[in-house]
């Protein structure tokens, strides 16, 4: 407003000191009007053929930059624009040539200049062309140049000879100025008075302007949308409306570009837009654009306007700023989300839940029903309905009553809501189902019903389900009155909900509650069944118990009370389902047993006793056979390789072979003593478990076996071997066994080749993979799942397959002791030493092609 009435001012003073100067100096001023009078047309003229010669060079200079540009970005937005300055410039060229249709020298400098623009044509189109093969090179452009520059030096000459016809004029001015001054002192007094009544009609039109503008701002900042004005092509804000200020948190933003008053707009799209608009005034339009503006130092707050983007034009048409206007929908479009997210869970809920919606007009008895709701009638989505064809789809047993409601809910506006249940028969497929119809009403005035509409829900499966529970439960009570338990069922808290009568037969007492209870348990049982039942029912677990109950007749017998928990949804206890039975027969059988136990304990104590004696004679024993026993067996090998070696000369040869064969059968009784004291160990020696790597045992062993090994020239080849928990000095002997009985049974004249391997393996592989059914409970009591798997294979004699079980039996062989030396008792001792490791064994074996053990140790 200040500078609507500054420029008022300033313009009446300009216009006083206007008239004031006309007045004082209409006479002294006549040689300029003449000047002005006589060489205006000459002088635009001029002006006007310069004018048009900048614009012809200035459009080839913009189709030169273009062309340039184009030549190093390749961009197509370049050669649009150099395209539109070559068909621009001959406009010019033509304007010029109309201009100076009276000078045959600008005439002919003009064909120069046309021909020369040509050349320049021509060339950069070639240039544009080469660029499609190759790069220009710089010889080539700097041609172009020199065109350029000599079409610049053509339009100056042209541009100087306006120069000198300018000044001609004013030559032809100063001599006929003289000629005017009165008809300057006229025209000045005209123009005086034209100048004073102008004045007045401007002064009435630019208050009245004023006024109008005063108001356009007015109805601007009343204006229930946002409106904002902004200049230049950096968008400086003009005017703002509160509206706007609104959207904006209140900010002061005019005279500041938009980037630096709303820098929150960056990414957002808005500055591109505002751009696009102004340079190519296109209008643009959004709806429900989302916006993310700050308000104060918050965080962004989301909002969605519908808006207009329009450029607007000075005077002369030339774009020079933007107007906006729009208002926030941010209330209505979350409120529409709101209702369509609404409508959508709505249809959710009902396909979901397969329901049929129904829409009925009690004027009209028209009927709309949907396809489910169509379906639970037996009709197809396309079909017709009304309230006679609704009639005809229930049930004839349940269409009276159903009428009845229907037409009571209609005359009762107090009942804003029905529910049915009922029967349908399908029009067309005859199938019979139940179906749940829920209706609410709306009156009018009156009372009148104006609508219903509701849903319709097949409850088919629940008819059919209750149906079959009341079937279940007639089936119970009927199964419950035939056992001979005492049946009972409880709800979940423990009330009592049904006896059997077997109950009431045996304790003459009527079932009821916790006094009938009490009334019939023994006194030293009560406590301790109703803190198992109170365990149960808070615990959900399965309730037993011993108790003895009276009968009628004053006796207490032994009843054993089983109480199982029924479950319903989502797994909560909805009831108990429990029965009494009879086990005082068992219950005497049982104390008598219990005696007979006793008994039998303290006989089994006296016979521990007597096995302790026993197993301490056992190892008398051992020890004998250890030191005893043998001590005869060494003096008659000592004695007879004495005398084999110092009366051989004196004995016959009979009595060196009878002397040889004592020897013979001493060796094999010692060995015999030294193995059955080896399965005794495996037996009753201490059993130590150690985590123990089989790798060192192994090497334990060939240490032992050297000399066997040497004289066999065998190989034994030792793979990567498992850490297993075992007994070391019994897997000692283990595996000297299996090696010495590989070693014993190799072919004649081939070395031994022994291969010692391991593996971890599942239990369930193991016995698939070997078929393994023997020693399963010992294997089982280690409570293992994984297995070390000990191989031990050899290329030796082998033997028949069928022999696989045998040899692990004690004093079994399958060669004559003169064959192979041995007890029968090595492989016995083996899968003793298996056994007491919780493991199995199993061997595979075929003639002249070697053997192989297979051991199976629990790995924890």
């Amino acid at each position: 407003m200040k500078k609507t009435f500054s420029s008022l001012f300033q313009l009446r003073v300009i216009f006083i000191a206007i008239t004031i100067f006309l007045v004082v100096l209409s006479f002294f001023v006549f040689k300029q009007v003449e000047y002005l009078v006589n060489s205006s047309h000459s002088v635009s003229h001029t002006k006007e053929v310069s004018l048009e010669l900048e614009r012809l060079i200035g459009c080839l200079k913009d189709a030169e930059t273009e062309h340039r540009g184009y030549l190093l970005t390749h961009d197509s937005a370049f050669f649009e624009t150099f395209h539109r300055s070559l068909q621009e410039y001959p406009a010019h060229l033509t304007k010029v040539r109309q201009l100076t249709m009276d000078n045959a020298a600008q005439q002919k400098n003009l064909d120069e200049i046309e021909r020369t623009s040509q050349d320049r044509k021509l060339f950069m189109l070639k240039i544009l062309e080469i660029d499609k093969v190759r790069k220009p090179t710089a010889a080539e452009m700097m041609f172009g140049k020199s065109i350029m520059d000599n079409l610049r030096a053509q339009v100056s000459v042209m541009t100087d000879i306006e120069e000198k016809l300018l000044h001609e004029h004013n030559r032809l001015f100063k001599i006929q100025s003289v000629l005017t001054p009165v008809f300057l002192l006229t025209i000045s007094l005209g123009a005086l008075g034209i100048l004073l009544y102008s004045y007045n009609k401007l002064n009435i039109m630019y208050v009245r302007s004023v006024q109008m503008q005063q108001n356009q701002k007015l109805l601007v900042q009343e204006a229930p949308a946002f409106i904002c004005t902004m200049r230049g092509p950096d968008h400086i804000f003009e005017l703002v409306n509160e509206q706007y200020k609104k959207i904006i948190g209140g900010r002061d933003v005019v005279g500041k570009p938009i980037r630096e008053a709303l820098p929150e707009l960056a990414g957002q799209g808005f500055y591109e837009i505002l751009d696009e608009v102004y340079k190519t005034g296109n209008t643009y339009t959004g709806n429900e654009v989302l916006v993310k503006i700050r308000r104060g130092n918050a965080t962004l707050d989301e909002n969605y306007i519908n808006f207009v983007c329009r450029a607007s034009t000075n005077k002369k048409g030339v774009i020079d700023g933007i107007l906006i206007y729009g208002s926030d929908v941010t209330d209505q479009l979350l409120a529409r989300k709101k209702i369509e997210e609404s409508e959508e869970q709505l249809r959710i809920a009902v396909e979901g839940g397969e329901l049929g919606t129904f829409d009925f007009d009690p004027t009209t008895k028209k009927l709309k029903w949907s396809a489910k709701a169509k379906e639970l009638f037996g009709l197809p989505p396309d079909a017709e309905v009304d309230y006679d064809t609704y009639l005809k789809g229930v049930h004839p047993e349940n269409r009276e009553k159903s009428n009845a409601v229907l037409q009571d809910f209609f005359s009762d506006q107090n009942k804003s809501m029905y529910e049915l249940e009922y029967r349908t028969i399908g029009l067309t497929d005859r199938k019979i189902r139940w179906v749940r119809s829920k209706g609410k009403a709306t009156f009018d005035a009156l009372g009148k019903p104006l609508r219903i509409a509701g849903i319709i829900q097949d409850v088919t499966q629940r008819k059919l389900a209750e149906e079959k529970i009341r079937e279940s439960e007639a089936r119970f009570r009927l199964l419950a009155e035939a056992l001979p338990q005492l049946v009972w069922v409880t709800d979940e808290k423990g009330t009592n909900e049904y006896t059997s009568q077997r109950w009431e037969d045996y304790s003459g007492v009527k079932p009821g509650g916790l006094e009938e209870w009490i009334a019939i348990v023994h006194p030293d049982d009560l406590d301790a069944i109703n803190t198992a039942w109170a365990n149960s029912l808070s615990k959900g677990e399965i309730y037993r118990h011993d108790v003895r109950l009276k009968s009628k007749t004053g006796e207490y017998r032994w009843f054993t009370i089983n109480g199982n928990p029924v479950l319903g949804e989502e797994n909560k206890i909805i009831k108990w389902i429990g029965a009494l039975t009879d086990v005082h027969t068992e219950k005497e059988f049982s104390q008598q047993l219990e005696s007979q136990v006793q008994q039998r304990t303290r006989e089994l104590a006296i016979k521990n006793i007597e096995l302790e004696k026993m197993n301490k004679e056992l190892e008398s024993f051992t020890y004998i056979s250890s030191h005893d026993l043998q001590e005869p067996l060494r003096k008659i090998q000592t004695f007879s390789t004495r005398i084999l070696e110092k009366e051989s000369e004196t004995l016959s040869e009979m009595g060196k072979d009878y002397l040889k064969r004592v020897q013979g059968a001493a060796g094999r009784m010692q060995r015999l003593i030294e193995d059955l004291l080896n399965f005794s160990r495996t037996s009753t020696g201490e059993r130590k478990f150690e985590k123990t790597n089989l790798t060192t045992i192994v090497e334990e062993v060939q240490i032992e076996l050297k000399d066997s090994i040497a004289e066999k020239a065998a190989i034994i080849e030792v793979g990567e071997l498992c850490e297993v928990n075992i007994i070391p000095f019994q897997f000692r002997q283990l595996l000297h066994n299996l090696i010495g009985n590989s070693l014993k049974f190799s072919k004649v004249h081939i070395p031994p080749h022994i291969v010692i391997d391991s593996e971890k393996i599942l239990l369930s592989e193991a016995i698939k993979k070997n078929q393994i059914l023997h020693n399963f409970s010992r294997t089982l009591a280690s409570n293992a799942k994984q297995y070390c798997h000990i191989s031990v294979k050899d290329n030796g004699i082998g033997f028949e397959q069928q022999y696989g079980e045998r040899i692990f039996e004690v004093f079994q062989r399958l060669h004559g002791k003169n064959e192979y030396r041995g007890t029968g008792i090595g492989l016995a001792i083996v899968k003793k030493i298996v056994e007491n490791h919780f493991g199995f064994i199993t061997t595979t074996s075929e003639v002249d092609k070697g053997a192989t053990f297979d051991i199976y140790i629990p790995m924890a």
